[in-house]
């Protein structure tokens, strides 16, 4: 290893090209800014937005979990499940 006693300068003309950065950096801060804004406003907004006396007063239908169990194996979203009282079903892919 060999040292050397070189003088390192440093040019300290000022440049005429424009600096991007600081600009890229403050658009990506208000995008930030903007999309947690909108985020909480929609959360705001959400929660306020309860249900409506139309839809208290509807009722809505209720289907037992065994229903809901054997639509998703008739429509093949899942190819076999087992019922609350112990029966197993199949669906389309797995039938014999």
């Amino acid at each position: 290893m060999a040292i050397t006693d070189e003088i390192i300068q440093v040019d300290r003309t000022p440049s005429n090209t424009p600096h991007r950065r600081p600009i890229r950096r403050l658009l990506r801060i208000g995008t930030t800014a903007a999309v947690v804004v909108a985020t909480v406003a929609l959360v705001a907004v959400g929660e306020r937005s309860g249900p409506t006396r139309s839809d208290q007063t509807l009722g809505r239908a209720s289907r037992t979990r065994d229903d809901v169990v054997r639509d998703l194996v008739d429509r093949g979203l899942v190819p076999a499940a087992t019922l609350d009282d112990g029966t197993q079903i199949t669906g389309p892919a797995l039938a014999p």
